[in-house]
């Protein structure tokens, strides 16, 4: 929560694991082994979830007199293996594993009410220090990540957002199969938009709206479980 005071570029050193950005307030530009991290708040909060495999160094631009509120948590792999995350049996692991093992890997978050309320309190409290005040920040960080989390599941099962028309949904489910079909000979955007009746700008649009991820985001993750699949087989 501060007002930027000059032109430079800041390195910090992300270790393995997750990092999530909830932007409240103008935005954030940065860049990750040349990857951009660049998202706005100016119509509303923001959330952004990257993985890294590695110590990796994200570079930050700051500009003088640009005033910007967010909160940034950094999770380290060891706490996603101490409470789960890498349990076959569930299918949200076995999204949020598949995820994990990815360098690099970003995605969207559309935070919640209750997860802007968390990093609201966490920005008020963050001049206390006391036991409870602990208590209270760890409590919102959970609830930070609860609701980034929430997102990491079978696609199956996601409810599709609201705003979308039946006839996107159904077109983004047939893209989705389609992508699935041609992970092994390669993907083409424009004949799988073809076949859907879209634009390829259209179907990544609706597509990143239906499952979160853009189509080779979906296909790289998707690839790299077929390999961990064959890796255990044989």
């Amino acid at each position: 929560d501060a007002i930027e005071m000059a032109d430079i570029q800041s390195r910090v050193t992300l270790q393995p694991g997750l990092s999530l950005l909830l932007l409240l307030e103008w935005a954030v530009d940065a860049t990750i082994e040349g990857t951009a991290i660049t998202c706005s708040a100016r119509r509303g909060p923001v959330g952004r979830i990257i993985s890294v495999t590695r110590p990796t160094t994200l570079l930050r631009n700051s500009a003088r007199g640009r005033y910007v509120r967010k909160v940034t948590l950094s999770i380290p792999l060891s706490w996603f293996e101490e409470h789960g995350g890498e349990d076959p049996e569930s299918s949200l692991s076995r999204e949020l594993a598949a995820f994990l093992r990815v360098q690099n890997a970003m995605r969207d978050w559309e935070p919640s009410t209750g997860a802007v309320r968390s990093a609201e309190d966490l920005l008020a409290r963050s001049a206390d220090a006391n036991v409870l005040t602990s208590i209270a920040c760890e409590r919102d960080m959970l609830n930070m990540l609860a609701d980034a989390l929430s997102g990491f599941r079978d696609e199956a099962q996601r409810p599709m957002p609201r705003h979308l028309r039946s006839r996107d949904v159904v077109r983004a489910q047939t893209a989705r199969e389609l992508i699935l079909r041609s992970l092994d000979d390669g993907l083409h955007l424009p004949d799988i938009a073809s076949q859907t009746g879209m634009s390829v700008s259209t179907l990544q649009r609706v597509f990143r709206d239906c499952y979160g991820q853009t189509v080779m985001e979906f296909a790289r993750v998707r690839r790299l479980e077929m390999a961990r699949e064959l890796l255990d087989r044989e």
